[in-house]
């Protein structure tokens, strides 16, 4: 079995070494700790680096549906912007 380094991870993945070291803290990312007193070096199996991409996968691309407590809303005065309408309210602004 081949180990993987997590700056290898990282650099695979276009995130920073950072985010592999957190994602193997917090167990989200599953690796070894090899040596001794916790102070070891990291490795992951290419399996788990792979299942740990797949979770990571955003793949909805519908928009949300309005909250039942929170009503959709109309579109609100600048929802297009209109060069004249811009112009004429730039004009009107006090300076």
């Amino acid at each position: 079995m081949k180990l993987i380094k997590p700056v290898d991870c990282a650099e695979q993945a276009g995130v920073s070494l950072g985010t592999i070291y957190a994602n193997l803290r917090t167990g989200r990312l599953r690796g070894y700790r090899i040596g001794s007193g916790g102070r070891g070096t990291w490795r992951i199996e290419p399996g788990d680096f792979e299942l740990w991409l797949q979770s990571l996968r955003f793949a909805d691309l519908t928009p949300p549906a309005p909250s039942p407590d929170r009503p959709a809303r109309a579109a609100g005065p600048f929802s297009e912007l209109d060069p004249g309408r811009m112009a004429t309210a730039w004009a009107k602004k006090p300076r």
